[in-house]
């Protein structure tokens, strides 16, 4: 089978954090050959070949250093930010639509990453007159372009052969937009879970050590992060709270941190400027024993299934997040971590202490948060179930 995959996110170099779990995906399907066409960008090869996957890179600019749609923060925040980006969006559609256009008649199947490249996949198949099937995967923020432009998506969405939803609360946005829930079909990311050894939870109450690993912008959460922790350093002056990440509320929440005297006791950890951004992040795992996601909904972002969550449950961290997007569906709460209804500081931080102050039951979540990742969001699992899904679309058509 020869999948041919466009995306407006794809990794540039070894441990990027753009589109990671793409490239993930695909490499273990390693009996399909598969083309990504992705944007280029000045650190990446134009073409290149990792394992079954063919890479062309394709420039909507004259030269790669001017393009401000793609890759940084992503394309929904990059459009509010730069005007350029905007003035970018029917370049980028056009050079997708001309490279996709080109390579439809090669290719058994399409599998597009995100509206914007589905809808380009979409155009490209009724220009050229092809019946290549089109699968479309929605991962996030692309639910909210879909949402803005839902007249311009809608043949689109009406005529390609399915839609693939991270989570069932994914699934029910998607409908709720207007979207014919027998198009779509919940399918899980997943991740590599030999990369992540199975860690034994520390026995210590009074020097734990909390985690957050994320963008740092409002939809996130830190500020309320930071709020619980003071209060549990209150009762355990030794705890620490390491974030990494990097973000525009960079100095909101330095100041925050320095406004409530946690200087001390709070890590600020730039990944993005590392060589290998992966590597702090799993090097910071090994040092956690509680991880901390208290991200929030917004009217301008979604937060879909973080993938950080099902990394750490992997590695045996228990967790504490807020009730958002598919958080839940990844932490049970009173199983594998602590879910807390949005922006309860109260609560959260009384989350934040029991799981301090209760080696056993950190021990428990532990077990029982690796044990459901192995299950449910092992790539192991999730790429043969994608493979049924392509093979079954194949046969449906």
């Amino acid at each position: 089978m020869k999948v041919l995959a466009p995306t407006t996110a794809f990794p540039r170099f070894s441990g990027d954090v753009n589109g990671t779990f793409i490239l993930d995906m695909f490499k273990r399907l390693n009996d399909i050959e598969f083309k990504v066409v992705a944007p280029s960008d000045v650190r990446a090869p134009l073409e290149e070949k990792i394992e079954n996957i063919f890479v062309e890179r394709v420039s909507y600019m004259p030269h790669p250093k001017y393009q401000r749609l793609t890759y940084g923060e992503g394309i929904h925040v990059n459009l509010q930010k730069s005007f350029l980006a905007k003035v970018q969006v029917p370049m980028l559609g056009i050079t997708l639509l001309k490279t996709i256009s080109k390579d439809l008649k090669k290719y058994d199947l399409v599998h597009a990453q995100m509206v914007f490249a589905g809808f380009a996949a979409y155009m490209a198949r009724f220009i050229t007159g092809k019946k290549t099937p089109i699968i479309v995967s929605f991962y996030g923020k692309d639910i909210l372009n879909c949402k803005q432009n839902f007249n311009l998506y809608r043949p689109m969405l009406k005529n390609i052969e399915l839609i693939l939803a991270l989570s069932k609360d994914m699934e029910k946005m998607l409908i709720d937009i207007g979207i014919d829930k027998n198009k779509i079909k919940v399918h899980h990311l997943g991740i590599d879970c030999k990369k992540f050894s199975y860690k034994k939870p520390s026995v210590s109450k009074n020097e734990i050590r909390f985690l957050s690993v994320a963008r740092f912008i409002e939809k996130k959460g830190i500020d309320y992060g930071i709020k619980a922790f003071a209060k549990v350093v209150k009762k355990y002056p030794k705890c620490k709270l390491s974030l990494v990440g990097d973000g525009p509320q960079l100095a909101y929440l330095m100041n925050l941190t320095k406004d409530l005297k946690l200087e001390k006791n709070v890590e600020f950890i730039n990944n993005l400027k590392a060589v290998n951004p992966r590597q702090v992040t799993f090097d910071e795992f090994n040092k956690a024993d509680i991880f901390l996601l208290p991200s929030i909904t917004t009217t301008n972002d979604y937060g879909g299934t973080p993938i950080v969550l099902m990394e750490a449950q992997a590695r045996g961290i228990p967790c504490v997040v807020f009730e958002d997007a598919g958080n839940s569906e990844i932490v049970l709460d009173g199983k594998t971590g602590f879910v807390v209804e949005q922006k309860n500081i109260e609560k959260l931080a009384e989350k934040m202490i029991d799981l301090a102050e209760n080696p056993k039951l950190r021990q428990k979540f532990s077990i029982e948060g690796r044990n459901y990742i192995l299950k449910e969001f092992n790539n192991d699992v999730q790429t043969r179930n994608l493979e049924s899904i392509y093979h079954e679309t194949l046969k449906n058509r």
